[in-house]
């Protein structure tokens, strides 16, 4: 089951919008999820990156990290995590992802984040307006054109129809997820703000959302990695760790 949008296809508001440019003089990049509660999708959006990275050959040059607008560290709210972490254990185990994806205590977003990595993606765009909100205004433009929904990085541009299907020994993604995401390609180019399904909704539903947002972060974080490799300067001198 998949939750699709419902009514015509809108054209993602994001589609021409421009990327933003990326250094990487360093020879590696450090890409910072935000969610709200850093307990659900950024971590997926961090194992899909990860493993799409990983499949291209980035494992050891792309690292992703998460952090929350609004963690709690009360003792009820760690128990409540404690109890929903081996649930999505379980879900990553399933998805392929690493399962300790899901085990950290969740991190807390500082605005110092902001210059501490070279990419920040956002899972919906309230959060990267309570995050633009904290910016100094004089600084305001600098990192509107730096944050970006995740959202952003699943068009076209950077993540053509023919990537996204490419198989055989130049292909982008595995197999099983470049299948999963053909069959509901342009309904998934659609979203702008990655759904937030219910962990405790069992109902046919509730799974369906579950699926949907899987998919919307895993097209998400494909074009990220795409982008980013694509950004690497064919001029760059070969890589000397002496």
């Amino acid at each position: 089951l998949q939750l699709e949008p419902k009514g015509p296809l809108q054209q993602h508001p994001s589609s021409d919008l421009q990327l933003p440019d990326v250094d990487w003089s360093r020879y590696h990049l450090q890409v910072l999820f935000v969610d709200n509660t850093d307990q659900l999708r950024a971590r997926l959006a961090a194992g899909f990156f990860e493993k799409v990275a990983e499949w291209n050959g980035y494992g050891r040059a792309l690292y992703p990290w998460t952090c929350g607008l609004h963690t709690d560290s009360s003792p009820a709210s760690q128990m409540t995590t404690m109890s929903t972490c081996a649930g999505l254990m379980a879900q990553a185990a399933y998805l392929g992802l690493p399962p300790k994806l899901f085990a950290r205590t969740p991190e807390a977003f500082e605005l110092s984040d902001l210059d501490a990595y070279d990419v920040v993606v956002t899972l919906d765009s309230q959060i990267r307006g309570e995050i633009l909100a904290q910016v100094d205004p004089q600084y305001l433009q600098y990192y509107r054109d730096k944050i970006h929904l995740l959202s952003d990085y699943a068009q076209q541009r950077p993540l053509a129809d023919s990537e996204v299907q490419r198989t055989g020994g130049l292909a982008l993604l595995p197999r099983k997820m470049s299948s999963q995401l053909q069959q509901k390609l342009q309904q998934l180019r659609s979203v702008v703000d990655v759904p937030r399904p219910s962990l405790t909704d069992a109902t046919a539903d509730g799974v369906a959302a579950w699926n949907w947002t899987v998919l919307t972060v895993m097209l998400g974080a494909a074009g990220l990695v795409r982008y980013l490799i694509d950004a690497y300067p064919d001029d760059l001198p070969e890589y000397d760790p002496v």
